[in-house]
């Protein structure tokens, strides 16, 4: 017979626990079985999930194991989680598909010798996809079957991989002077809210000063101007209120706060959303909570303003402009920043791509249609991947 391999967490791994049910607090400590390693790092069950980003041909790898090596060989069939990616949406609010098969390949079937505690490596094969209706993909595993007198181990029976792929486009340089306002084609009442977007502020010349680049009451976009309820005016002060650089600051009429962690940087991208669940506005900045400010105010979107700068030198860029009628969760925002979402998203009622790449007119994706027309040519930037948009 074979020496049992040390595994990779020793003892740690015997002390797995699983719930008995899903409401049950009281947990049994299992001495043997077989789990997805990837999806139990260590002694915890909150791994079974993974982003990946597909840019090209890729092999992913998964790893069988057993707790404790027996003296017979175990096998173990692998296959696609229909379950795990229905429940995963109902809980996020989301719309993952599986990935088709043209572009998925992976072994079904793993075999963990007598004597062993893991299988060879199982080999996922994803091929690059495209999303052209803002799609979302994810490829969900699961332990199907067991040939052996041993159990599954809980949740670490699955895991699922939540794919993009990198979205690329171009942006509009909007400069002093593009400045436009869009009145919405009618008023859009909402008790709770997200808006979100992609921006840099543009420095006109090597080494142009905060006072330069980020002039006061430059505001590359706001919504609902002169509201006397529902105006979101959001603008740069050169060095905030703590004088340690700009800051960003989000003002309503008579209720305003600012983002004041850190300084911002001109030529640099940056993906801001503000959400509103009825009491609370809170800031994210990179998907990354930030400021947060307690208001109570019956909002309705009337109009969205761009590049309302104070400055003849500011410059900005804007992508990937959304509103929403509903408060979303800080996992929704991490989850599609990256990417385009598909315009008919329940929710989604202003959606502006700033990806024409030509012309005057910056279309309204969602259903509301209020394209956003500029009073004048401008000029276009090369492609970015918004993957990695300062790369």
């Amino acid at each position: 017979m074979k020496k049992p391999k040390l595994l990779k967490y020793g003892a740690a791994i015997l002390a797995l626990f699983v719930a008995t049910s899903c409401n049950d607090e009281k947990y049994t400590t299992i001495e043997n079985g077989v789990y997805i390693e990837e999806a139990a790092p260590s002694n915890q069950y909150n791994q079974q999930v993974s982003s990946l980003t597909v840019e090209e041909e890729m092999t992913k790898n998964l790893t069988v194991r057993l707790a404790n090596y027996i003296d017979q060989d175990v096998k173990v069939t692998l296959d696609i989680d229909n379950d795990f990616i229905a429940s995963y949406n109902e809980a996020n609010g989301a719309s993952y598909q599986i990935l088709p098969e043209e572009y998925l390949s992976f072994d079904k079937t793993a075999v963990i010798p007598a004597g062993e505690v893991s299988a060879p490596l199982v080999n996922i094969h994803i091929k690059p996809f495209s999303t052209p209706n803002g799609e979302t993909y994810a490829i969900p595993i699961k332990i199907a079957s067991v040939e052996g007198p041993v159990p599954t181990i809980g949740n670490a029976s699955h895991i699922m991989y939540l794919l993009s792929t990198p979205h690329r486009q171009k942006t509009p340089i909007l400069k002093y002077g593009d400045n436009v306002t869009k009145v919405f084609a009618s008023r859009i009442p909402t008790a709770t809210w997200t808006i979100e977007y992609w921006f840099r502020m543009n420095a006109p010349y090597p080494g142009a000063n905060n006072q330069t680049v980020f002039t006061g009451n430059t505001s590359p976009i706001s919504f609902n101007g002169g509201d006397e309820v529902s105006e979101m005016f959001i603008r740069f002060w050169p060095n905030g209120a703590l004088n340690i650089g700009p800051c960003y600051q989000f003002q309503m009429k008579g209720a305003y706060f600012d983002d004041n962690t850190e300084a911002w940087k001109a030529d640099t991208w940056y993906h801001v959303a503000y959400t509103y669940d009825g009491t609370t506005v809170q800031l994210y900045i990179d998907g990354t909570a930030n400021a947060s400010k307690d208001v109570s105010i019956n909002f309705e979107f009337s109009s969205i303003q761009l590049a309302g700068f104070a400055g003849s030198q500011n410059a900005a860029q804007l992508a990937q402009v959304r509103i929403w009628n509903s408060c979303l969760p800080q996992t929704s925002i991490q989850d599609a920043m990256n990417r385009e979402v598909p315009a008919d998203s329940e929710g989604l009622i202003g959606y502006w791509k700033c990806s024409e790449g030509n012309g005057t007119v910056l279309h309204d994706s969602s259903v509301n249609g209020n394209d956003i027309t500029l009073g004048r040519a401008i000029t276009w930037s090369d492609e970015y991947n918004f993957a990695r948009p300062n790369d």
